[in-house]
């Protein structure tokens, strides 16, 4: 199982009542369809998100900007059960993920 805390959860796209959306203060920012972010911390630190597509009968193509400095960009395979690198990032990366109808990527940043 994964040890991780989640710290908050925004919506992204539309706003369903009693949401909230990304803050400006937050580490990630998506853009490109509906979706909700999932913020959590590993260990005490800020350092891991999820992305879950809102449209549960259309595929999205979701634009994430990271704010979190320089670091090593990581994905979990729960089909590997182990976490796959993506890529070396700094603040301000930008990248795309496609999402599945209902679909949903877990990611976090490790040390270079």
């Amino acid at each position: 199982m994964l040890k991780m805390t989640s710290t908050a959860v925004y919506h992204v796209g539309t706003l369903p009542i009693g949401t909230e959306t990304l803050p400006a203060s937050s580490p990630v920012k998506v853009s490109g369809g509906q979706y909700v972010v999932g913020l959590f911390k590993q260990n005490g630190v800020q350092n891991a998100f999820m992305i879950m597509n809102r449209d549960y009968k259309q595929e999205s193509s979701a634009k994430i900007t990271l704010k979190y400095g320089n670091g090593l960009l990581m994905t979990y395979s729960p089909g590997l059960k182990k976490w796959i690198d993506v890529q070396h990032i700094k603040s301000g990366t930008t990248f795309t993920t496609v999402l599945k109808p209902g679909d949903g990527k877990l990611f976090r940043i490790g040390r270079k």
